[in-house]
């Protein structure tokens, strides 16, 4: 039997270059990562706090320009957008060289934030892109490609990131970085498509343009597709993980300079679990009834959960590995079913903006957990232990909302899906 995933990749020329566009980059953004770590913490950077801040830089930017990138990947050519977006990168990411002349983490944090301005006009384009690309039968495949990338970005980048850092220095990873937008950059050039995302020469359906009071009357009476749009918000109540894992990398489990290796290896093992995770969802398919895909997300929180309760309570750094892997497979469970469930509830119209609306809320719920988890732990002087084995409880109470909001808005009658 041949493999889907292959399959898609090997027919459809249009999405294999979205693949290599967007696995490029994501490869970049964990070097960059790994790098502004190991520049902090060569100053005052190493508190819990200052750690969280930069979290909060790459994230906080989307609840203002998430909604306007949604807006304009329904209105604007999805594939100039991402083109553009990825030379702004390019040459943004390079202003973090000049940190050490400043002096100031200030300006660490000014250029993240402006990076992931344009990355919050990037993603709703790419997310809405998607599914015009692959046709509804392939979505969830599709998905699952696209979370295996960003895991398998995640543990080369952070890996390779720490490595160079740790030999080389963090200025050779963020060159690295400008140049995987440039890579991300030509793969969208050579797409062939028209301004609608579609592949040229195909047949075209009728063109609907619809008004953002259509978009929320729409969503107003569509309670499934509310929820939806919420799952990864809510998911990301828990968000404190990105910075939990840098802590226990500099302080829990370190290895190498200012933790960068150890940093890496718990990244590394958040990329593995999301993999499996990815591949665990494969079980089900975007025809199947809502509640069974509303299922697969809700047992990825109590997954999550479990894990980061592991990784508080671990006293070795296997112990600590395991736990990040298995919190990490129920986070792309969540992940990659959240975003299916967008792309089958909305239609082509509207799915740039309801793209726009997921991604401004968990940046949000990410930020304020981050820095809620930042200021404890700092404020009462706790262990990163303490703060993971707190985001593994929210996550189980997380779980249990979600299941009753679930049953609340799924009916057997429900419509599973729109059109592609």
């Amino acid at each position: 039997m041949a493999n889907p995933y292959l399959t898609l990749l090997r027919e459809n020329r249009n999405y294999r270059l979205l693949v290599f566009a967007v696995g490029g980059s994501f490869f970049g953004d964990w070097f960059t990562s790994i790098a502004v770590f190991s520049l902090l913490a060569q100053g005052e950077g190493s508190t819990a706090t200052a750690l969280g801040l930069t979290f909060v830089a790459r994230l906080l930017p989307g609840l203002i320009f998430s909604p306007l990138g949604g807006v304009l990947a329904d209105r604007v050519d999805r594939r100039k957008i991402l083109i553009y977006c990825d030379y702004a990168r390019s040459i943004t990411v390079l202003l973090l060289l000049l940190a050490p002349n400043i002096g100031s983490n200030l300006f660490v944090y000014g250029v993240l934030t402006l990076i992931s301005i344009i990355s919050a006009l990037f993603e709703p384009a790419r997310s809405a892109l998607t599914p015009t690309l692959v046709g509804k039968e392939r979505i969830v495949i599709a998905n699952i490609i696209g979370s295996m990338l960003w895991s398998v970005g995640l543990i080369f980048g952070t890996f390779l990131g720490g490595v160079i850092t740790e030999l080389l220095g963090w200025q050779y990873a963020i060159i690295v970085d400008s140049l995987t937008y440039l890579l991300s950059a030509g793969c969208v050039l050579r797409m062939e498509l028209d301004l609608e995302g579609r592949a040229i020469g195909t047949e075209k359906s009728p063109t609907e343009v619809v008004s953002n009071r259509e978009f929320l009357r729409f969503l107003a009476l569509r309670p499934v597709a509310m929820l939806a749009v919420s799952l990864k918000g809510i998911s990301n109540l828990s968000g404190a993980m990105y910075l939990l894992l840098a802590l226990f990398g500099q302080r829990v489990f370190a290895v190498g300079t200012e933790g960068a290796l150890g940093i890496s290896l718990l990244f590394a093992a958040r990329g593995l679990g999301a993999i499996t995770g990815s591949l665990i969802t494969n079980s089900v398919r975007s025809t199947e009834a809502t509640r069974a895909q509303f299922a697969l997300v809700i047992l990825g929180f109590f997954v999550s959960g479990a894990g980061y309760i592991l990784l508080g309570l671990s006293q070795v750094l296997a112990l600590g590995f395991l736990g990040v892997f298995i919190g990490h497979c129920g986070g792309s469970m969540i992940w990659v079913w959240s975003t299916a469930l967008i792309q089958l509830q909305f239609p082509p119209e509207m799915r740039g903006r309801a793209s726009g609306i997921d991604y401004t809320l968990w940046p949000l719920t990410s930020s304020l957990s981050i820095l809620v988890c930042a200021m404890v732990l700092d404020a009462y002087n706790l262990s990163p232990r303490a703060g993971a084995i707190g985001a593994g409880v929210v996550f189980l109470i997380n779980g249990v909302l979600v299941a009753v909001l679930a049953k609340l808005v799924t009916q057997p009658s429900t419509n599973d899906g729109i059109r592609s």
